[in-house]
């Protein structure tokens, strides 16, 4: 899932004489099918040292942070964060169904890459519609939803 940041005002349309902040930052979603087991998001950002994590401890942040110069998901990233599933799912066999994003190594490579003990990875097939994408259907747009109402909220706090 990709996300702009959203600009500091209330506007609908760009304001005149100011840019629109283009810095982009990627989250990664995963939880069970009753959503009773969800991991940390994943949150890949442009800059690993920003200054607003100056003094502060990422691993209070109750997410993990990775960056990458476009904050995209690529293979190195998708390897770590893979490596960290099998191994949090000690003791089950479980299904990781996956959308087709290019940083997901196919299947035939990624047994050759890694050894999952605890993990059966499925691909969905290319151009999938979200009607079957059990993430995009209902969590990652409930995410979406209390992200904007409480970025609005603290919006008109400030004012």
């Amino acid at each position: 899932m990709t996300s702009q940041q959203a600009d500091n005002s209330l506007a609908t349309k760009q304001l005149e004489g100011r840019k629109q902040n283009k810095e982009c930052f990627t989250l990664a979603v995963c939880c069970n099918a009753n959503g009773s087991d969800k991991l940390p998001l994943l949150v890949i950002g442009k800059y690993e040292n920003r200054r607003c994590f100056k003094n502060v401890n990422r691993d209070s942040f109750g997410c993990k942070y990775r960056s990458n110069p476009k904050a995209w998901m690529i293979e190195v990233i998708f390897l770590e964060w893979l490596k960290g599933f099998d191994a949090r799912m000690a003791g089950r066999n479980v299904l990781l169904i996956m959308d087709n994003c290019s940083a997901h190594i196919p299947l035939m490579q990624l047994t050759s890459v890694v050894t999952l003990r605890n993990t059966t990875v499925f691909y969905l097939p290319p151009n999938t519609t979200s009607k079957i994408q059990p993430c995009d259907v209902g969590i990652i747009q409930s995410l979406k939803a209390y992200y904007l109402r409480r970025f609005n909220r603290l919006l008109i706090q400030r004012l």
